[in-house]
């Protein structure tokens, strides 16, 4: 178990996911899968595929409230899944709440001069340019995506 934790608090494995319109979404940042935040304080319960699914995710929105300021604290997530294949790639997909996603937008978000600049594409697999944007991702989340279910 130890290891499963030490791997995955060096790698990058969260999936953001929301619901938009009835259909799922991705919100990719930096074309990869996204770091978790607040990474040194993680629980080995929420990176544990026996944990279940309620304490991951009320484990997940105690980690990133920990780092919130205390007037904007809520319900990041409403789910956080823990996701496996059998070559032994792991990530943690995060279904965002809807003010979840609305700081996830502001976290990832960097300053040029004046002007910011977004740190993050909404992934709509039904867009024009949705083939565009995959080719630009790396593998991990391609792979992820495809479990998921967003984009084959």
């Amino acid at each position: 178990m130890t290891l499963v934790i030490n791997i995955a608090m060096r790698s990058n494995i969260i999936l953001y996911t929301y619901s938009q319109d009835g259909q799922k979404h991705a919100l990719i940042v930096q074309n990869d899968l996204a770091p978790i935040p607040n990474g040194h304080a993680v629980k080995e319960a929420m990176l544990n595929s026996r944990t279940p699914l309620a304490v991951r995710t009320m484990l997940f929105n105690d980690l990133v409230n920990r780092i919130r300021p205390m007037a904007e604290r809520g319900a990041v997530a409403e789910n956080v899944f823990f996701r496996h294949t059998a070559d032994g790639f792991t990530f943690l997909e995060v279904e965002l709440s809807p003010d979840g996603l609305d700081y996830t937008k502001k976290q990832h978000i960097r300053r040029a001069g004046y002007y910011p600049i977004p740190n993050y594409v909404l992934f709509d697999p039904n867009a024009q340019n949705a083939l565009l944007l995959y080719r630009k991702f790396s593998k991990p989340l391609k792979k992820a995506l495809a479990l998921v279910g967003i984009y084959k």
